[in-house]
């Protein structure tokens, strides 16, 4: 028999029935084929695979959690006296959330504005300044409100 006569085969090593016979192929229907073996085995095995969610233990949502306020603190502690100064860009989301909420979420007679002014030239996004409001609500006017935020 001669070496042109012999067809080839890929053994899927895994699943010794998967044979592909590549012995007349193009280069191009070969891809095509392989690739739809191995998708057809893909598909076969994430269907014995079963998926369940596992719910954290107390013990892992207790490390969380104490991670998470061990950071809280080191990140608000002093916050309002340092770095001494207090900037305007940081105070001007402030202000103007405070301005928002005393005038009805109105700005300049547009209800809830896209862009608030900021200077002569620039317009400051209104997330940053409605995300200011829940805490001038909730703890009033202080340096440390915008600086948390």
């Amino acid at each position: 028999m001669a070496a042109s006569d012999q067809k080839s085969f890929v053994d899927l090593e895994e699943y010794p029935g998967e044979k592909l016979d590549v012995g007349e192929l193009s280069v191009l229907d070969w891809l095509t084929q392989s690739w739809g073996k191995l998708l057809s085995l893909q598909a076969r095995e994430s269907r014995s695979i079963d998926y369940k969610y596992k719910k954290p233990t107390k013990y892992a949502s207790i490390l969380f959690g104490l991670a998470l306020l061990i950071y809280l603190i080191t990140r608000l502690i002093g916050l309002s006296d340092y770095p001494i100064y207090f900037f305007t860009d940081e105070a001007l989301h402030a202000i103007l959330a405070d301005s928002l909420v005393e005038n009805g979420f109105r700005y300049q007679g547009q209800l809830l504005p896209t862009y608030l002014p900021f200077g002569s030239s620039f317009g400051l996004n209104s997330v940053s300044v409605y995300l200011q409001v829940i805490p001038y609500l909730l703890f009033g006017k202080s340096v440390f409100n915008p600086k948390s935020c």
